[in-house]
């Protein structure tokens, strides 16, 4: 190679490794803010803020596409890994979901008596 020709391959090489290197640093940036995001979401379900929980996972989703959208080649075990934990936090949230709407389902089949009791008290006046 030419002096010249070699002086461009190399600068082009390490913009090349810098581009590289900010977009891996960016993708951890991106993992570490999912696994914020996934953490607060659990936090959220566990105290029964159900709005912010929902917020938390709006935000969470595109995340979720873009981490996982393209595994970096050498990251497929890491990727694995984390994918592994989120769904075992999901699953852990949908029961802490289910178990609410449980919850709800009794309140309202409470309040649906209470009004049933109060017409028949009402009808017998």
């Amino acid at each position: 190679m030419r002096s010249a020709s070699r002086r461009a391959f190399r600068r082009a090489t390490q913009r090349q490794v810098v581009d590289m290197s900010s977009h891996a640093a960016m993708r951890r940036n991106e993992v570490d803010r999912l696994q914020t995001l996934t953490g607060a979401l659990l936090a959220a379900a566990k105290s029964g803020e159900w709005d912010k929980a929902a917020a938390l996972e709006e935000e969470r989703r595109p995340l979720l596409y873009r981490v996982f959208g393209e595994a970096a080649p050498g990251t497929q075990t890491q990727q694995l890994e984390l994918l592994r934990t989120i769904l075992s936090v999901d699953r852990d949230i949908t029961e802490l979901a289910q178990q609410r709407r449980e919850e709800l389902g009794g309140m309202l089949r409470q309040v649906g008596q209470g009004r049933a009791a109060l017409r028949a008290y009402e009808s017998n006046r």
